[in-house]
């Protein structure tokens, strides 16, 4: 495995995901700590749901897996969020 280009991708991800934070943070309803956990559940939506709904139509994978992907997943993104809404500034116009 190439560390360089995993830790490149990952760093890319994380700006993308900040930076569409920040572009539907206006639109999120309640402070900002609710905002950031609001984008988490929508994340873990599109990424995980919808990748373990795909794994398990095309794979045969034990349901145990993918409902550990869900589980983790889910933690993973929300707490993402959460850090992404306590943690970037919020603009006075969006107060």
């Amino acid at each position: 495995m190439n560390a360089a280009a995993v830790t490149a991708i990952d760093l890319f991800f994380g700006f993308a995901m900040m930076g569409c934070f920040l572009l539907l943070r206006p639109a999120l309803p309640g402070s900002p700590l609710a905002q950031g956990i609001v984008f988490g559940l929508i994340a873990w939506f599109f990424r995980t749901l919808m990748g373990v709904a795909a794994q398990w139509l095309m794979f045969t994978v034990p349901p145990a897996t993918l409902f550990y992907e869900l589980c983790v997943g889910l933690l993973e993104m929300v707490l993402i969020g959460a850090l992404y809404g306590v943690a970037l500034p919020v603009r006075e116009a969006q107060r």
